[in-house]
């Protein structure tokens, strides 16, 4: 009799055994969140450079077909992005930027923007200034976007540095004529 009644409660499993699984099941899923969150930042800051690039590339296209001017206003304080038809003021598209990327900086035909909001107008054949977006998500994630105004080809660089330096040779060049 005393060997059924302990085969029956080895059956099941202790409280103790219960939360020491239990224990490792949650330090398994803690190591897994933090091995995600760089990349889910990364691809974050991903979407966000391939909206800002999509958008000056469709609107781009837009005017050129359309032969009608177009703005794209970049909201610093409210981190929006919109696009206007010059023909009719109506704003066509909206887009927010997602939390906890942020755009920080915006340097539009050589003026430094760092508050406020810009409009980037893109005449009827497609063309804007030269101007430059500075994207910073968390950590070390930091993405400079610099669109070439008469062509309209957008660059990616991660060196703020090498970005200024850009920008101002691009800009000193524009003001010289020839």
């Amino acid at each position: 009799m005393n060997n059924a009644t302990r085969s029956t409660s080895r059956a099941a499993f202790t409280l103790l055994e219960l939360l020491a699984v239990l224990t490792l099941i949650v330090i398994f899923s803690a190591i897994v969140i933090v091995s995600l969150q760089g990349p889910i930042r990364r691809a974050q800051l991903q979407t966000t450079v391939d909206h800002i690039i999509h958008t000056d590339q469709r609107q781009r296209a837009k005017s050129s077909r359309s032969r009608l001017g177009r703005r794209i206003v970049i909201d610093l304080s409210a981190q929006a992005i919109h696009v206007i038809e010059d023909d009719t003021r109506t704003i066509t598209a909206r887009w927010q930027v997602p939390e906890p990327i942020q755009i920080v900086e915006l340097n539009v035909a050589g003026r430094r923007l760092v508050q406020g909001i810009t409009e980037i107008e893109i005449d009827e054949y497609g063309h804007s200034p030269t101007y430059a977006i500075h994207i910073k998500g968390t950590g070390e994630d930091d993405t400079w976007l610099l669109f070439a105004g008469m062509s309209g080809q957008a660059s990616r660089f991660q060196d703020t540095d090498h970005v200024k330096k850009v920008i101002q040779d691009v800009f000193k060049a524009g003001s010289n004529p020839s």
